[in-house]
């Protein structure tokens, strides 16, 4: 969302207050927080919460979040009778939620609020950037031991910055060229901020090369990296053959939701849903805000998939026992390395007190379970859409400790 506000660097160039002024517009409005900060250590101004409580920083961010919910409403293409409509704000719920949820006929105190959404920066605080910053997380995830892709360098102001001990280079192009010939198969993908967007896949087979599934070549591929900053250059993991029976043409993945319970004192799984691709969806399979992806229910216990629902384009839950385009089943796959991934995860949010809120990306390979990354604060859509998150007394205390609900 964009506001009729001048923050271009060229409204930067006037007084001390006036850059101040137009960097927190920007700060509000633009998704990647880092980002933001870099801007303002750019133009050599103090952070934000060096000037301002917490407080203010608080009311801000969620300010933000309002505005965010207000586009997403704006742009909901689901229609709503004005009765269900003034229940749904009543209780905090954008059109498109009600109906996901299915509100109309369900207990809509079961569920988390997309107004109680906009709270739930709070819990994991300034802890929030360790998950934002994709390089950051990676190296902690490392140290935990928990397998993931591997990351070969960082794109930034036009040089490569290997993560291991080989020298930098003024020469991306001729670099990724090397690594592409070498691996086959990469992403790219921003070092900063989720929700899928971004990311490009590059694959070079038989001297083919397609960067999202598109026909190019290996000197397009490398041209189109020039602008990209900062971009972290990452190995491509392969899928299971259980996830690519479903659907083969994007990398199917799981979100995870884990809790702290201070009660035990230590973290729990809260739901856990698998996310498969479509053509609407691809080359991604994200299932939110309407992006055509599906998301099936996924026991806990046993990790079991249920039916995959999706929203259609004219604003309408789909519900499938099979893929809609492969006519793969759905329900009743079993996810393997189910028990063991879990293990992996909750051992890495033992030590992870300091963020008790985290949504885990995972994809589960024919070795065992690899983690994407991990967002905070999760939203809870992909998981609410099967059942509702509050009606789990541990979840719903969970959410009251921390004051969101």
């Amino acid at each position: 969302m964009r506001i009729g506000i001048d923050a271009s660097p060229a409204s930067l160039r006037g007084s001390g207050t006036g850059r101040y002024a137009a960097l927190l517009v920007r700060s509000l409005l633009d998704v990647d927080e880092e980002m933001n900060r870099e801007e303002f250590r750019r133009y050599r101004i103090a952070p934000l919460p060096s000037r301002f409580p917490a407080w203010v920083l608080d009311a801000l961010t969620r300010l933000w979040h309002v505005a965010r919910l207000l586009a997403e409403e704006a742009r909901a293409r689901v229609r709503l009778a004005p009765g269900h409509r003034w229940r749904a704000w009543r209780h905090g719920f954008t059109a498109q939620s009600y109906v996901l949820y299915g509100l109309a006929t369900r207990p809509v105190h079961d569920y988390l609020s997309d107004v109680a959404r906009t709270r739930t920066h709070r819990i994991n605080g300034p802890f929030n950037h360790l998950f934002r910053n994709k390089l950051v997380f990676g190296h902690v995830m490392e140290r935990f031991g928990v397998p993931q892709a591997p990351a070969h360098a960082l794109l930034h102001r036009g040089s490569v910055q290997p993560l291991d001990a080989s020298p930098p280079s003024d020469q991306p192009a001729a670099w990724l060229r090397e690594l592409l010939d070498r691996e086959g198969r990469l992403v790219l993908k921003p070092a900063f901020g989720g929700m899928g967007t971004g990311l490009l896949f590059l694959d070079s087979r038989d001297g083919e090369v397609t960067v999202n599934g598109v026909d190019s070549s290996l000197d397009a591929a490398c041209e189109l990296i020039d602008p990209l900053e900062p971009y972290l250059v990452a190995g491509f993991v392969e899928q299971g053959a259980y996830a690519a029976r479903v659907y083969a043409r994007t990398t199917n993945t799981i979100r995870l939701l884990t809790l702290w319970d201070d009660v035990t004192g230590a973290p729990f799984v809260a739901a856990a849903a698998h996310r498969f691709g479509t053509a609407r969806s691809f080359p991604v399979d994200n299932f939110h805000a309407g992006w055509g992806g599906l998301s099936a229910r996924l026991d806990v216990e046993t990790g079991e998939l249920g039916a995959a629902i999706t929203l259609s384009t004219d604003g309408r839950v789909c519900g499938y026992e099979q893929h809609p385009e492969s006519g793969a089943p759905i329900r009743g796959v079993r996810v393997p390395f189910w028990s063991e991934t879990v293990a992996v995860i909750l051992r890495a949010a033992t030590h992870l007190a300091y963020a008790p809120a985290i949504g885990w990306d995972l994809v589960i390979t024919d070795r065992g379970g690899c983690c994407l990354e991990a967002n905070s604060p999760p939203g809870p859509a992909v998981w609410q859409v099967h059942q509702p998150l509050l009606a789990d007394m541990r979840v719903r205390r969970f959410y009251q400790r921390h004051h969101i609900i």
